[in-house]
């Protein structure tokens, strides 16, 4: 089926949310027209106030793989934007090595230097030959422990400051991850998620790693259904959620990609809409103990409005800015389906420097 030819839900919902590592969008061409979404839509949360600032974070791309590279990032960062990020994203699995002699953890250790700035890592709970499907039912039986138990050994050892970690994230999205349902089956892998997550938990914490705060990251969105379906459909991120316990943060990812969509969508329609599945909304009213972590976000370039994105970022960071609820957001600052780097033109990045001044003041207190 054409993409064009899909019911606008199903057009945004598309394009909500894409991978870091195996997203693919369908693109439409630039000459196509693009739909200009509008909405009267607000945040349903309380305005912040002792809560602190909103945690204005970054995930830099996959060419900064070093420690040193690290480093470079954070400082050109910190002199174009007038502080360092207060949150910076990696990517890492169970396969990577996590000591002091390891990559991951030169890295995590040269951000554990910086003043003011939180390690966040995005854990994939694969390893090298790890099935592609049965993956969640093999950790839960245990089979990932020893990996389990040196991660945590070596992330203790960065010492008692917060380290974020976003477990498995996207575990309702249909890129094909094994931790996703294709994987482990429909009707068995919300519960099957929720087991192995505890485990994977519970494993970690026995073996010290007390200083790691636990981010559960759905893609916005019912990616099954493209519309509102909430707790009634299988897929609902609720479904999927490991409980209080389990859990610090709640999270989510989300993408405005123009091209992909065929639609400019506003912020608050990309993570409250009905394409949206509402989730923002309804993870401020479910879990009012609970604060939220946009673990992975960013806007593409309209192709037919060169200001379209500094307004978009304007009007984003604003929103966030306000809402109580929300403790942080990452900027994806790649161009991997679209050019999600903030200065894509020079108004998003003076639009950034701005939305995100407020947001550089202090350590992320977790």
């Amino acid at each position: 089926m054409s993409k064009l030819s899909l019911p606008i839900a199903a057009v945004l919902a598309l394009g909500l949310a894409t991978s870091h590592l195996h997203g693919e969008p369908i693109t439409v061409s630039r000459a196509t027209p693009i739909r200009e979404i509008t909405s009267s839509r607000f945040l349903q949360c309380a305005p912040r106030a002792d809560e602190g600032p909103l945690a204005a974070g970054i995930f830099f791309g996959d060419h900064i793989a070093t420690a040193a590279e690290m480093r470079t990032a954070v400082r050109d960062y910190a002199q174009r934007y007038g502080a360092p990020p207060r949150v910076v994203k990696t990517f890492y699995s169970l396969a990577d090595d996590f000591s002091a002699d390891g990559r991951a953890g030169q890295v995590l250790r040269a951000l554990r230097e910086i003043p003011g700035v939180t390690p966040m890592v995005s854990l994939e709970p694969t390893w090298r030959g790890s099935p592609d499907t049965g993956l969640l039912e093999l950790i839960t039986s245990g089979q990932a422990d020893a990996r389990l138990g040196r991660a945590a050994h070596d992330l203790a050892a960065l010492g008692p400051a917060p380290l974020l970690i976003e477990l498995a994230a996207e575990m309702n999205a249909t890129f094909g991850a094994p931790w996703q349902a294709a994987a482990n089956g429909k009707d068995t892998a919300p519960a099957a998620f929720v087991d192995a997550w505890r485990h994977v938990v519970g494993t970690m914490r026995r073996a010290g790693a007390h200083n790691v705060q636990w981010v559960f990251a759905p893609s916005a969105g019912n990616p099954h259904t493209h519309v509102h379906s909430g707790p009634s459909h299988w897929a609902w991120y609720g479904h999927w959620y490991p409980g209080d316990a389990y859990v610090d943060y709640l999270g989510l990812h989300a993408f405005n990609n123009a091209l992909a969509q065929g639609a400019w969508v506003p912020f608050i329609e990309l993570v409250a809409g009905d394409a949206a599945d509402r989730m923002l909304d309804d993870m401020i009213e479910r879990f009012p103990h609970r604060r939220i972590f946009l673990g992975e976000f960013a806007t593409s370039e309209h192709p037919h409005h060169a200001a379209a994105k500094a307004r978009w970022i304007e009007d984003a960071y604003r929103r966030m800015q306000r809402c109580s609820a929300i403790a942080g957001v990452v900027w994806f600052d790649m161009d991997k389906e679209a050019d999600w780097h903030i200065d894509s033109s020079r108004a998003s990045a003076v639009a950034y420097h701005g939305a995100v001044r407020a947001a550089s003041a202090g350590p992320f207190g977790g």
